[in-house]
């Protein structure tokens, strides 16, 4: 018999309000603090990130498109929408 899985810590999600004129410049912001956090931070998991409108939480927005990378284990890190093949972020 195969032991157990380990147990999954429980994640917690920081919610942080921002002010922003629009859907698209919510993204572009979240994208930026996604990527600022994440580069010192390695437990954010900045392709997870989205944006939703006030207190309504819902619908939520996705900022990037997360879809998996055609013959690799990696996700797609372009913004969500986009027409081009998906293909991994580009970590700097």
């Amino acid at each position: 018999m195969p032991p157990d899985p380990p147990e999954r810590t429980p994640w917690w999600f920081i919610h942080l309000p921002v002010e922003a004129t629009g859907l698209a410049d919510a993204r572009s912001l979240a994208d930026q603090v996604a990527g600022l956090a994440a580069a010192s931070h390695p437990e954010i998991v900045a392709a997870a990130v989205t944006v939703s409108l006030g207190d309504d939480g819902l619908p939520r927005h996705r900022v990037y498109c997360d879809r998996r990378v055609y013959g690799s284990d990696r996700r797609c890190g372009l913004f969500a929408g986009h027409d081009e093949v998906c293909r991994p972020r580009v970590e700097l």
